[in-house]
């Protein structure tokens, strides 16, 4: 069977994948990955779409001005397709004011899910994060997004606080 001509190559292998800043061209991409944030279903609180349209603001600004002290970063092929997105930020300990790392946003294009990709740019995270001075990075999760804490648990992260909530209304 041959492909069409108008069809786009098949995705690398995944050591084709590398990671570098976002550029402007990246945007859109960058963007409409913002839905897979919600890919997993969510919490019965949390309005569908609310976490894709409040990630999508918050790539938007960073691709205008990104905030002191973080990155943009995206994984790309061997063809410099973007495959997924890492947004990291700079934090402060709330215990002890001390200044940490944070995954703000890390997200994969469906047709790279289970490829590797998170991976890598969970490295990435660890590299800038050391390079930064810090001792530790933080990243937030829903409860049941199993395959990301799954993904976070083996590249050596833990859950160190519970936050709870209660409706009242």
């Amino acid at each position: 069977m041959s492909a069409r001509i108008d069809s786009p190559p098949p995705l690398s292998p995944p050591g084709d994948v590398s990671v570098r800043p976002a550029r402007p061209a990246d945007r859109d991409a960058v963007l409409a990955l913002m839905p897979r944030l919600e890919a997993f279903g969510l919490p019965e609180n949390v309005p569908a779409g609310s976490v894709a349209a409040g990630e999508s603001r918050v790539m938007a600004e960073a691709f205008e001005q990104l905030p002191e002290g973080g990155a943009l970063h995206v994984a790309v092929d061997a063809l410099d397709r973007v495959l997924g997105v890492l947004f990291l930020e700079t934090k402060h300990d709330y215990f002890t004011g001390l200044r940490h790392g944070h995954v703000g946003v890390l997200a994969v294009v469906q047709e790279a899910e289970g490829r590797g990709v998170g991976r890598v740019l969970l490295a990435a995270a660890d590299a800038w994060g050391r390079a930064e001075g810090f001792d530790r990075l933080t990243l937030s999760v829903f409860e049941g997004n199993g395959r990301a804490r799954r993904v976070y648990e083996q590249a050596g992260y833990r859950a160190d606080l519970v936050r709870y909530r209660k409706d009242l209304t």
